[in-house]
């Protein structure tokens, strides 16, 4: 039920106890005692709705969490994995490609392996029992489409800030 209807309900009900018992001697007092009550039931009202703010917002965060936390399933993992190996050797193989038509420097190329030696090692680690989360998916896929942006920005001269410098691009990597 609504906090400020019970507020309202029961500030009505004082003012009408108020004037039968004649605690009110005029119709100035009996406003003054009913503005004092709407704002002690505005008071109440705004202290309700900021803990139902705040509990939402925790149950949100608790929600997310087990969500995150909830293992793939062994048919998910076995995809995702495969998914993971196809995206390296496709980010490997554009790396060549940039290095060998001179769009990419040994510098730009160290600097993405080392990123997919990070993504390779997370991916590890998190699945050394064997099972792998909706966030750790979540946050190596991440990782993957960062290497992607960026072999994509070497090869073709962009600047990482801003993925729609090219003229026609559409902002999207084609290629991943």
């Amino acid at each position: 039920m609504n906090p400020l209807l019970i507020a309202g309900a029961a500030s009505a009900l004082s003012l009408a106890k108020d004037i039968f018992t004649g605690k009110l001697s005029s119709p100035s007092a009996a406003k003054a005692n009913s503005q004092q009550s709407a704002q002690e039931a505005a008071t109440k009202f705004n202290q309700a709705l900021e803990t139902q703010t705040a509990l939402n917002a925790q149950k949100a965060k608790v929600e997310l969490e087990a969500k995150l936390a909830k293992p793939l399933s062994a048919e998910a993992q076995s995809v995702a994995i495969a998914a993971y190996k196809t995206r390296q050797e496709h980010i490997t193989d554009r790396l060549q490609k940039g290095m060998a038509t001179g769009q990419i420097t040994a510098s730009e190329s160290d600097s993405v392996r080392s990123l997919q030696a990070t993504a390779q090692a997370d991916l590890d680690k998190s699945m050394a029992d064997g099972v792998l989360t909706v966030g750790v998916f979540r946050q190596v896929n991440g990782s993957f489409d960062q290497i992607s942006r960026k072999v994509a920005a070497y090869r073709f001269n962009q600047d990482m800030a801003s993925p729609q410098s090219a003229p026609g691009s559409s902002g999207f990597s084609a290629s991943v």
